[in-house]
């Protein structure tokens, strides 16, 4: 590419991500920049990696996609889109466990029925016609029933009316932005896809975080697709990001000397 802005721009802020974190995890004598005189200067493929994991929220209608990665954005505009659809069938799977207790976890094919339901239901739920609460009580009423039917099958009582409406408003509330336990899942899954782009290396992928039980396999089918393409990427690109980075980092780095010679 003629022009790298956009990835300069993109690279720029996964390095002040990373580097507003490392304030974060450090003693409160840290600048809002995250420099500070007991930091270790960022690492270019960490930076990299919180490059390729924006990625994953990027904001396709308002802005460009870096020129880098911009033949690659309808596959990375997919992953995106299947793991916004996970993170919604991870979250409902959780609180139907935790409103059913532990007695439904062990059922031989129970998980699958619900995500078959969610799956099913959220179809086309990134089209502007989509009506994610109308979609969210249709599934709150099938996962109830679904719910009632085993435990009445394995012998255990079925829910109550009121538990019943529990779980679906439970299942409502999935839309907010702000649900905490959506918030939960989602951290997880990034944590997860960022374990295994530092791990790509290796053979094995990491560990699933807690919670995520459920979705491993889709987690990890996303995971290995999307590992693919960022490794490609890389490869392809690598002089231009070397040079890229090569800049930040240094100007990072001398900020770092400075503010600790200051302190």
């Amino acid at each position: 590419p003629d022009s790298l802005d956009l990835v300069t721009r993109w690279l720029q802020e996964a390095a002040d991500d990373l580097a507003k974190l490392r304030c974060k995890m450090l003693p409160p004598h840290c600048s809002a920049d995250g420099a500070t005189g007991g930091a270790s200067p960022l690492c270019s493929t960490a930076v990299q990696n919180q490059a390729y994991l924006k990625l994953l929220k990027w904001d396709h209608v308002n802005r460009p996609f870096p020129e880098t990665v911009l033949m690659d954005q309808t596959r990375f505009q997919e992953i995106q889109l299947e793991l916004e659809q996970l993170l919604l069938t991870g979250t409902i799977l959780l609180v139907t466990f935790s409103a059913a207790g532990s007695v439904l976890i062990d059922v031989p094919g129970f998980a699958e029925k619900i995500k078959t339901i969610v799956k099913v239901l959220l179809t086309g739920m990134h089209l502007p016609s989509f009506n994610l609460q109308e979609s969210l009580a249709t599934i709150g009423e099938k996962v109830c029933a679904e719910v009632n039917s085993c435990l009445s099958q394995h012998g255990f009582t079925p829910f109550s009316a009121e538990r019943e409406t529990g779980l679906k408003g439970q299942i409502q509330a999935v839309a907010n932005p702000g649900n905490t336990i959506c918030k939960l899942i989602d951290s997880r899954i990034e944590k997860f896809l960022e374990n295994y782009l530092a791990s790509s290396h290796q053979k094995s992928l990491p560990a699933i975080p807690g919670g995520l039980g459920p979705i491993q396999r889709e987690l990890e089918e996303i995971a290995v697709k999307y590992v693919r393409l960022v490794n490609y990427n890389k490869m392809v690109f690598s002089p231009y990001y070397d040079a890229v980075l090569g800049k930040i980092l240094t100007e990072e780095e001398s900020q770092l000397v400075g503010k600790s010679e200051e302190s």
